[in-house]
């Protein structure tokens, strides 16, 4: 039987085994160039995030679109500042707090009122109810607890807090400050009408901090945003950027969720150790193959990763990380392509 891009995305997601391997991609920048418009134009305003999305997911046909806007929006919330150099992503400018004693009067937003939150909501309501009875919706953003933290202190302050006092109650207070925006935020998105909720927190990555700082200080949160959105029926995947492989072991630990593997992850392990009962997007690399390879560069390695975690089920095929601008429309057509002659179970 040929399923719907939803119905197969969601049969993924459960566990079980869909007509072909499913497509989500991580693509909103390269959507906002081929739509014509600016990341201003697309950031503030919900209806130019819907109809970049939906351009995109009706011309290359595939099962699930990503809602991303840019790794800063929860931390700006929380007053930081973020700036937009051309057509590249906001970025964090300035923290929102200079020392960790000010924890303690920080607000938690509401993902209703502050910041482009509203609108980021708004964006899912209205692609849940103009494509989302075909295709699936994922509900994104780029800060779990951890990185969001480092948004709100200044990544690299944060990370000398950490080193010079890990057990600092004024640390813990932040955290659970971030959990607790998290925790509306993914809530008020799975009332907007996503399929499921994915995260990121490349921030707590071994690329950046240690397995054992990981442990104390991420895996935790991670582990109690997937109860809470497993107490109310949502899936949720999580994206780490960077070799994630030394933290394979602890990552199996978050719960019952997929996670989203970056290009530089060992496939093989991957597959053995996360894959073997957890769904597993990616991992194709998006800026050495996908914007910068040729369309034999893009087959080639799609049907590498098809035949290494096909096996079994429980796998979305995606690129590592976003999808560059400035990815030529030929290799997503080709990735599609590969999909649809090597991916089918």
């Amino acid at each position: 039987m040929v399923m719907s891009p939803k119905q197969r995305m969601l049969t993924t997601l459960s566990g079980q085994i869909p007509d072909r391997v499913p497509v989500c991609l991580h693509n909103f920048m390269m959507a906002i160039r081929e739509y014509g418009i600016s990341m201003n134009q697309y950031r503030y305003c919900a209806r130019n995030v819907a109809d970049v999305h939906i351009a995109a997911i009706r011309k290359y046909e595939y099962d699930c679109t990503c809602v991303d806007i840019d790794t800063c929006s929860l931390a700006e919330a929380f007053g930081a500042e973020v700036g937009i150099l051309g057509d590249d992503p906001a970025v964090m400018v300035k923290p929102a707090i200079s020392s960790l004693d000010e924890v303690k009067d920080l607000p938690v937003p509401d993902p209703l009122k502050d910041g482009i939150l509203p609108i980021w909501l708004e964006a899912t309501k209205i692609l849940s109810d103009e494509i989302g009875q075909e295709f699936a919706i994922r509900g994104h953003t780029g800060q779990a607890p951890f990185a969001m933290a480092c948004g709100i202190r200044g990544m690299q302050k944060f990370y000398i807090d950490i080193a010079e006092n890990p057990d600092d109650e004024r640390i813990v207070d932040l955290l659970d400050k971030c959990l607790e925006l998290c925790k509306r935020f993914t809530k008020l998105q799975v009332e907007m009408g996503a399929d499921f909720i994915s995260l990121g927190d490349g921030s707590a990555g071994p690329d950046l901090i240690s397995p054992n700082h990981y442990r104390k200080l991420a895996l935790p949160y991670e582990q109690q945003i997937t109860r809470f959105l497993e107490n109310l029926g949502a899936d949720l995947m999580f994206h780490m950027c960077g070799d994630t492989t030394p933290i394979f072991d602890a990552m199996h630990e978050v719960g019952n969720m997929g996670f989203e593997i970056d290009y530089k992850t060992d496939k093989v392990k991957a597959k053995e150790i996360l894959g073997c009962d957890r769904v597993l997007f990616g991992n194709i690399d998006p800026s050495g193959v996908l914007a910068l390879g040729t369309v034999d560069d893009v087959k080639r390695k799609v049907r590498e990763l098809i035949e290494i975690w096909k096996p079994g089920g429980r796998f979305v095929l995606n690129a590592g990380c976003a999808i560059p601008a400035t990815t030529p429309e030929e290799n997503i057509f080709a990735l599609m392509e590969t999909v649809g002659e090597y991916g089918n179970y």
